[in-house]
């Protein structure tokens, strides 16, 4: 089905598609980067390079983040790291009684129970192995192999050495939709709009995200007054907030002891990207186009101004 036959059957214009998903477990990464070639999203995803060392951090922090902070029995302390290895300490946690409770003058002992900590076992991964080629089943080192904590990071090394979590792949491809000018709806939550301009990527993920076995959603939106209506109050909010935080930013710009060219401009390139961007929000923005660029083109004078003067310093 073409992306015309999609949308030929609803009244209005086109606007763009409301994307969300449901995303959860581990995928290899030659699958993930298979699919993302298959359907020309590969650079658009530009999804990330887990090192055997990130691989091990990460086994770490999931070994122990089961079950509530402070009901947890084991925690995971980096007691050493340097260019040659990283150490971690695996602790058990223990409330203990340590005596009745006692007054001191006015003041009461608010419980006459501890917490105690104990090291079990530590585990390490081998930076010096690793910068002389070993494959990623000699870097892992475990003290004490039979401790259940080392076995869940050994488990979990293996795993995430060769695989990408649900994060992984979800802030790649809320990077590309940023690069296809699509703008979240929801403060905590995955809904995001994206607008006509790029539909066919919009489809191109979809087939990607259900490739993968994952659960993405895509409705087409139109234009009709309750739609606009929702779309301008939330376009409005987030380009707002984009713009504020830019000019912010530049706030410590403005002197030469303090201000890089390279940091300016990439300021200015930022600039032309939320441009581009509220040129792709034009349905939804109406009037408030007009106002988005008449702020983005004050700051962006003031960004030159500011680059013009360094410059004529340094000459």
């Amino acid at each position: 089905m073409t992306l015309n036959d999609i949308i030929k059957p609803q009244e209005g214009k086109h606007l763009g598609d409301l994307c969300g998903w449901s995303l959860s477990g581990a995928h290899m990464q030659t699958e993930v980067r298979d699919l993302a070639k298959k359907h020309g999203l590969e650079d658009d995803l530009g999804l990330p390079f887990v090192s055997p060392s990130g691989a091990y951090r990460r086994a770490v922090k999931k070994a122990i983040t089961n079950g509530r902070v402070d009901e947890r029995t084991f925690d995971a302390i980096k007691i050493d790291e340097s260019d040659a290895k990283i150490v971690h300490s695996i602790v058990r946690r223990e409330i203990t009684a340590s005596g009745k409770l006692t007054t001191n003058g006015s003041t009461t002992q608010l419980s006459a129970k501890d917490a105690e900590f104990h090291t079990e076992a530590k585990t390490g991964f081998d930076k010096e192995k690793y910068k002389e080629g070993h494959p990623p089943e000699n870097l892992l080192q475990l003290e004490n192999p039979s401790h259940v904590i080392s076995g869940l990071i050994a488990q979990y090394y293996d795993e995430l050495c060769v695989r990408y979590i649900s994060g992984d792949i979800r802030i790649a491809f809320q990077r590309a939709f940023a690069k296809w000018g699509a703008m979240p709806l929801l403060k905590h939550g995955g809904m995001w709009w994206v607008p006509q301009q790029n539909s066919e990527k919009v489809r191109a993920w979809q087939s990607f995200m259900i490739d993968l076995k994952c659960g993405p959603i895509v409705i087409p939106i139109f234009d009709t007054e309750e739609t606009i209506r929702s779309l301008r109050e939330q376009s409005k909010y987030t380009l707002e907030a984009e713009l504020e935080k830019i000019i912010k930013q530049l706030e410590g710009f403005t002197t030469k002891d303090n201000t890089r060219i390279s940091t300016l401009d990439k300021r200015i390139e930022q600039f032309d990207t939320l441009r581009d961007k509220i040129d792709l929000h034009a349905a939804a923005l109406g009037n408030k186009q007009k106002e988005l660029i008449e702020k983005l083109d004050l700051a962006h004078k003031g960004l030159v101004s500011s680059l013009s003067a360094i410059n004529e310093a340094d000459e």
